[in-house]
């Protein structure tokens, strides 16, 4: 989390032939807990979500589906430590746990109600969990592609810190928050996950994306993205190349930034640089240092930290 995947989702959103159903993973959860789509509706009143729903299962008059029971396996079988179990799907066949085999088939049948109901192209699912993706090859229907969106690690902890209030729910709470020492072992966890399923994909179907980059280059960026997907380069929704214009989304769950909409200017958020103390910076850049390097991201914190405890002769 805190990765910037929200503004991509809404960029995407935007592109001709794409739809953004954000975190879909979340979607029987938030039906549970009454939650708001991007529209601000409840998934039961939203065109999309409730269009999908009752074509792909009956939802809700006749469900062929118990959501509780839908949000108990994915769970059960999902969970971050269960990416290599997924991972041993083979050849694309259903293997693997009763309840994880019965989420795949529901996520497909939701992923055909989507593009039925939206007519898109390109479905853009933000998960974020390894483990989500690495479901995708139990699904023969579909052709993934695969986006690993990182972000500077002490960047991820100072924001995790951060009370961010969350209106997509009846009466508006907080965002979770998370010391720095759990957010760095969480960032390495979920990017070293986030490794072994794309070391399994064809290299011509995955990238991997800098946060940084992005807000660098929205635009370059974003032409990038739909370059991957082999799509004709369609209109993009760019004023200019480092501002979007957005016109709503139905998007489930994710940052509160997915229910901004008109002419958005793009840039990095880096409040992290001025205001996050020195020991932390120093302790998340020596948890995570060896994908902090492979990233690309300046270690100048831990360089002078480790001189400073030099001995001195």
């Amino acid at each position: 989390s805190r990765t910037g995947s929200t503004v991509v989702d809404n960029v995407l959103n935007e592109v001709d032939g794409f739809f953004s159903g954000g975190e879909i993973r979340f979607l029987w959860e938030r039906l549970l807990e009454g939650r708001l789509c991007g529209c601000h509706r409840r998934f039961e009143d939203c065109p999309i979500w409730s269009s999908a729903l009752r074509s792909g299962f009956g939802f809700p008059d006749n469900s062929r589906i118990d959501v509780d029971e839908v949000a108990d396996w994915q769970r059960d079988s999902l969970r971050v430590v269960r990416t290599f179990q997924v991972l041993g799907t083979i050849d694309g066949r259903m293997t693997g746990s009763k309840s994880l085999r019965a989420f795949a088939e529901v996520t497909g049948q939701l992923y055909h109600a989507l593009f039925d109901v939206t007519g898109a192209r390109v479905i853009v699912d933000s998960s974020k969990r390894a483990s989500n993706g690495a479901m995708l090859g139990m699904l023969t229907d579909f052709s993934p592609y695969y986006l690993h969106l990182v972000r500077d690690p002490r960047a991820v902890a100072f924001s995790r810190q951060r009370r961010k209030l969350n209106p997509d729910r009846p009466v508006p709470g907080y965002m979770d928050v998370s010391s720095v020492f759990n957010s760095a072992a969480s960032w390495l966890a979920w990017n070293l996950t986030s490794e072994a399923v794309i070391r399994r994909q064809d290299p011509n179907r995955w990238m991997r994306l800098r946060y940084e980059d992005f807000a660098a280059d929205p635009l370059g960026t974003t032409q990038r993205i739909v370059r991957l997907l082999d799509e004709d380069e369609p209109d993009l929704p760019f004023v200019d190349p480092t501002t979007v214009r957005l016109t709503g989304n139905h998007t489930v769950s994710g940052n509160p930034a997915r229910y901004i909409d008109g002419v958005v200017p793009i840039q990095e958020d880096d409040e992290w640089r001025s205001r996050m103390s020195m020991s932390q910076r120093r302790a998340v850049t020596l948890m995570t240092l060896p994908l902090l390097v492979k990233y690309g991201y300046r270690l100048d914190d831990a360089i002078h930290w480790l001189k400073d405890r030099r001995p001195v002769a």
